[in-house]
């Protein structure tokens, strides 16, 4: 099955492990990064972001730029304060007007997020949100109380404090991992794993309504 090309917006350090691992995406081929010009990284690899190796591909601070070379806009989780996200509310609308589907793991108040749902509809293109994995049922989750048995090898990856680059050091090891030929099975620290064909740590466990021994129970 062929991938749908996508563009990155807007592109910083919060997915500059996507692109260095942009080969593990299940649907996607990355053709373009699309940053705010404030950003400081217009113009320059990708690498600019977090400081690493180059990726070799530029990032650009037009979204329009290219439009024709992809069909679908990958709405990036970043630390957005209110005006920047209406500007990326803006973008989304132009971006969808245009054609394009929206993926977006980007967190969105009710209000913002059905407007997009709305826009979507309207101009007929997908879209799809991953900052929603809260939805399963709590009472089914608790309706089996055992622990399975686990008979392969599980690695963990932790961090002492923010921004030591675990997903990064997860992208690796799966990249790594699968290069070796064995079947993988992530659990990762971000809400969009699923971009990878794996699975995002799930929201429940952030739950203060849940007793600690029924989340390790429901994970």
């Amino acid at each position: 099955m062929s991938k749908r090309k996508a563009a990155i917006y807007p592109y910083g350090r919060e997915f500059a492990p996507v692109v260095r691992h942009r080969w593990l995406l299940d649907q996607y081929e990355i053709t373009n990064l699309i940053s705010p010009s404030g950003w400081g990284i217009s113009g320059k690899d990708a690498s600019q972001a977090d400081g690493g190796q180059d990726t070799g591909m530029e990032v650009s601070c037009d979204i329009n730029e290219a439009i024709d070379n992809w069909d679908t806009c990958i709405v990036a989780n970043t630390n957005a304060g209110s005006s920047l996200k209406n500007t990326i509310l803006t973008n989304i609308d132009a971006a969808a007007q245009s054609g394009k589907n929206i993926v977006c793991t980007l967190p969105f108040n009710d209000v913002a997020l059905n407007s997009i749902k709305q826009k979507c509809m309207q101009y007929g293109v997908l879209f799809d949100y991953y900052c929603d994995n809260a939805n399963e049922s709590v009472e089914a989750l608790l309706d089996g109380e055992n622990i399975e048995e686990i008979d392969a090898p599980v690695v963990f990856v932790a961090g002492l404090t923010e921004n030591v680059y675990k997903f990064e050091i997860e992208l690796s090891i799966l990249e790594e991992v699968k290069k070796d030929g064995y079947k993988v099975s992530m659990i990762g620290s971000r809400n969009y794993c699923e971009l990878f064909g794996t699975h995002s740590f799930p929201s429940f466990i952030y739950n203060t309504g849940i007793s600690e021994k029924h989340k390790i129970l429901m994970f």
